[in-house]
């Protein structure tokens, strides 16, 4: 039976600071994502987890972390987020790239028409395999 209630804990905290910088300081084992873009950060935690203590010590996290470049520790945002299917969510937005005039680069779920004179490269992301000179 699907859940009524927010399973996950959004935090949002508008800073420039380096998110992996402020997991370190954090040293927190049950949160469980972050992601970051130019201007916030946000973490998320299981509601389960959540407690009035872990806003505490992420704000002193957040202050060790403020304090080398001498900035004032942001607004920090608590959001209740329901739980989603966040790999078909990923995956919907995952669409099909054109290189020039001649190359598509597509997820195999994702259909595309194809010219006889175009290059179609597959490419599943969640299969990618990074390849390493030694």
């Amino acid at each position: 039976m699907p859940s009524t209630t927010s399973d996950w804990i959004d935090i949002h905290i508008k800073s420039r600071i380096d998110a992996g910088e402020l997991l370190a300081a954090l040293d927190d084992p049950d949160v469980q994502g972050a992601w970051q873009d130019e201007e916030s950060i946000h973490l998320y935690w299981p509601t389960q987890s959540w407690s009035s203590d872990r806003l505490s010590r992420l704000q002193h996290a957040l202050q060790r972390c403020l304090d080398s470049i001498d900035q004032p520790v942001p607004e920090i945002q608590v959001q209740a987020l329901p739980n989603q299917d966040w790999n078909r969510q990923w995956a919907e937005s995952v669409k099909p790239i054109r290189v020039g005039t001649r190359i598509v680069i597509r997820p195999s779920w994702e259909p595309v028409d194809i010219k006889s004179d175009q290059i179609e490269i597959i490419l599943d992301p969640k299969q990618a395999a990074t390849m390493r000179q030694q």
